[in-house]
């Protein structure tokens, strides 16, 4: 080796030590602040250490920091959506999720679009402009007033115009 290969390892002994040293002074203080801490709690210097309740977990904000609300029913997403199509179909998920407080309070804006994703094509369709209808109950027809049944047929069945 040469002369500054030498040197070089030996600065990269003495950094190797002086940073295993300064690792743990880290972990001592660190270790040392947490025991003062939990010594403070635990003698009331810190303020009151209580369990919280199943009523309190439940009050807290959830992930987006908002109040937390009671959750809807079961289904009500599903009831919701098909009030609200049955009276205006042809609306988009953006559109939904702002009336929706007018059919249900309970229902979450972001439940929405999770339900008429799920069961797109089993309860709703959508067309090409991102509108969205009931499969059941005739929508399909007030979808786009004035157009032919053979233009509302290729929308429906994939293009398809031949007869069954």
């Amino acid at each position: 080796m040469s002369r500054i290969d030498d040197m070089i390892e030996e600065l990269r002994s003495q950094m190797k030590v002086e940073i295993e040293a300064a690792y743990q002074r880290g972990l001592v203080d660190g270790a040392a602040q947490m025991r003062d801490r939990i010594l403070s709690a635990a003698q009331g210097h810190g303020g009151p250490v209580a369990i919280a309740s199943p009523a309190i977990i439940a009050a807290a904000p959830r992930h987006g920091g908002g109040p937390s609300l009671p959750r809807a029913p079961r289904g009500a997403v599903g009831r919701m959506l098909e009030k609200a199509l049955t009276d205006m179909p042809g609306l988009t998920t953006t559109e939904l999720e702002q009336i929706s407080g007018d059919y249900d309070g309970a229902v979450a804006t972001k439940s929405i679009g999770n339900e008429l994703r799920r069961f797109q094509d089993k309860k709703y369709r959508r067309d090409e402009r991102g509108r969205w209808f009931l499969i059941d109950g005739g929508a399909v027809e007030t979808e786009t007033a004035g157009e032919s049944p053979a233009v509302l047929g290729s929308q429906e069945g994939g293009g398809n115009d031949e007869a069954p």
